[in-house]
């Protein structure tokens, strides 16, 4: 067999294999009332994408499309197979044919930990007291990342211990003439 062949079946039957132990786990937690993932959110959410709507404040919320939960199980499994080729990718065949657990389980957190990056969308709409906006709170997604400056605090300069650590003096304004520029 090519091993672009075998590089596709093994990541087909991996990724697929490893996102229906994943569905198990989130049936099992069902059945103890856990809260687990909604795939027709995710069909939701790729429909629209193809519409031009890419942020919801809502995807529950969003109007359902045609075929959302095909589409999010498509999607679901096909993510998996993702993973899977870029675990092979990283670590070659010969990782597939003598599989240990420690490049899995790398692999497994990097994803994670990517996701955490990238689609922190959610903190956006935390509610924040004090805060201009929930978007002020949290991570920034990668696309958010050009130019950003540190915002202005929103509270007394001692309210909160580590304002103490800056020892910034206060400023006065120098006021100009009148008409004068």
């Amino acid at each position: 067999m090519s091993e672009i062949l075998e590089f596709a079946r093994r990541a087909v039957l991996i990724g697929a294999g490893a996102t229906m132990v994943m569905d198990v786990w989130a049936a099992l937690l069902r059945q103890f009332g856990v809260p687990s993932l909604n795939l027709d959110f995710l069909g939701r959410w790729i429909g629209h994408l193809a519409r031009g709507h890419w942020m919801h404040v809502s995807i529950a919320a969003a109007a359902p499309i045609r075929g959302e939960r095909w589409i999010g199980w498509c999607a679901h499994y096909s993510i998996g197979v993702a993973f899977s080729a870029l675990l092979l990718w990283t670590y070659g065949l010969e990782w597939a044919r003598s599989p240990s657990v420690l490049p899995a389980l790398f692999i497994g957190i990097a994803t994670v930990i990517i996701h955490h990056v990238v689609g922190a969308n959610r903190t956006h709409h935390v509610h924040v007291p004090r805060a201009a906006h929930g978007r002020h709170f949290g991570p920034q997604g990668l696309g958010d990342l050009h130019g950003v400056c540190s915002d202005a605090a929103r509270c007394a300069v001692d309210q909160y211990a580590p304002c103490s650590f800056y020892l910034g003096l206060p400023k006065t304004l120098k006021r100009r003439a009148a008409g004068g520029r």
